[in-house]
C-alpha cells in the first residue's frame, strides 16, 4: 500500500508540474502573441507608407512623362537627323565590307596566278634542265 501511495504522489506532483509547466507556456505565448500583434501592426503600417510613397512615385512620374513628351515634340527634327546618322553608318559599313571583300578576292585571285606562275616556271626550268 505504501509503494501505491509513493506512486500515487509521484504522479501526481508530475501532473501538477506539467500543468504548471503548460500553464506557464500558454503565458509564453499570450505574450509572444501580443508582440506579434504589434509587429503585424507595425507591418501594416509600415506597408500603408509604402502605398502612399508608390502613389506619389507614380504621380510624379506622370507628371514627368508629360514633360518628356513635349521634349519629344521640341526635338523631333532630331529624330530626324539620328535617322539620317544611322543610315549614314550603315552605308559607311557596308562599303568597309564591301572593300574587305573585293580585297579577300583580289588576294585568291593573286595566290591563284602566283602559283600558275610557279607551275609555268617548273616546266620550263625542268626543259632546260633536260635540254642541258
Amino acid at each position: 500500500m505504501r509503494i501505491n501511495t509513493n506512486l500515487y504522489m509521484i504522479v501526481s506532483c508530475s501532473v501538477g508540474f506539467f500543468e504548471r509547466h503548460m500553464e506557464i507556456q500558454r503565458k509564453r505565448q499570450r505574450e509572444t502573441q501580443g508582440e506579434t500583434e504589434k509587429d503585424t501592426e507595425k507591418e501594416t503600417e509600415r506597408e500603408r507608407l509604402r502605398e502612399k510613397q508608390r502613389k506619389i512615385q507614380r504621380k510624379r512620374q506622370r507628371e514627368t512623362q508629360g514633360e518628356t513628351e513635349k521634349d519629344t515634340e521640341k526635338h523631333r527634327h532630331t529624330k530626324g537627323e539620328i535617322e539620317k546618322d544611322t543610315e549614314r553608318h550603315m552605308e559607311k559599313q557596308r562599303n568597309i565590307q564591301r572593300d574587305r571583300d573585293m580585297e579577300k578576292q583580289r588576294n585568291i585571285q593573286r595566290d591563284r596566278d602566283m602559283e600558275k606562275q610557279r607551275k609555268i616556271q617548273r616546266k620550263t626550268h625542268g626543259e632546260t634542265e633536260k635540254d642541258t
